[in-house]
């Protein structure tokens, strides 16, 4: 279980939360809801301890090994598509020792013909699956996804989100996703709301 008690954080006199408590299940899937400005964002950075918080506690993700796939795909540009998924890999002995694995989530995301073509060159939406393969790839215990499917077309994110469950339940962890697509959500499993309580 992770747990956020009493969160508050502030960017200068702007609130963002005023003494927010959630909780997230452990190896359970959780969407995060809630309108432009109410912090989900910060919510995933401070879990990912990229952002500092006033006062509060945060209890569950410690020793915990975290990916994170950010709004922006943060890919390594010089890298092609295979070698951004095989970097996370990369303290493994061996690169034939997880050649299939690559292959498999190639496969997942649909991006096996473009294997050796350089990130730079792919579409926003094939960058979106690069960053979400390579993200599984590393088998983290918590799994912090920012509206992972932006930039998908139906098929596609019926068929990934359909391949993460799979996933999901072969090797159950703990995966928190932001999203404003209600049905999107509703796929994954339980849904958590921020309310506009926090501000109080």
């Amino acid at each position: 279980m992770i747990e956020i008690r009493n969160l508050c954080k502030n960017y200068g006199d702007r609130v963002i939360f005023n003494h927010l408590n959630l909780s997230f299940e452990e190896n359970q899937i959780t969407s995060l809801m809630a309108p432009s400005g109410y912090g989900k964002t910060t919510l995933l950075r401070i879990l990912a301890h990229l952002e500092n918080f006033e006062e509060g506690h945060i209890i569950g993700i410690e020793g915990k090994k975290m990916a994170y796939v950010f709004q922006e795909d943060r890919l390594l540009p010089w890298l092609t598509v295979r070698e951004n998924i095989e970097y996370v890999l990369e303290s493994w002995s061996h690169k034939e020792a997880y050649a299939p694995k690559v292959d498999a989530i190639l496969d997942y995301v649909q991006l096996t013909s473009n294997q050796h073509q350089p990130v730079t060159t792919l579409s926003g939406g094939m960058k979106r699956r690069v960053a979400l393969g390579r993200a599984l790839a590393y088998e983290a215990d918590v799994v912090l996804m920012d509206e992972p499917f932006k930039g998908l077309d139906e098929r596609l994110k019926e068929a990934i989100i359909k391949w993460l469950l799979q996933i999901h339940k072969q090797k159950p962890f703990t995966l928190i996703c932001v999203t404003h697509d209600i049905e999107e959500a509703k796929a994954l499993g339980k849904v958590i709301e921020i309310q506009k309580e926090r501000d109080k």
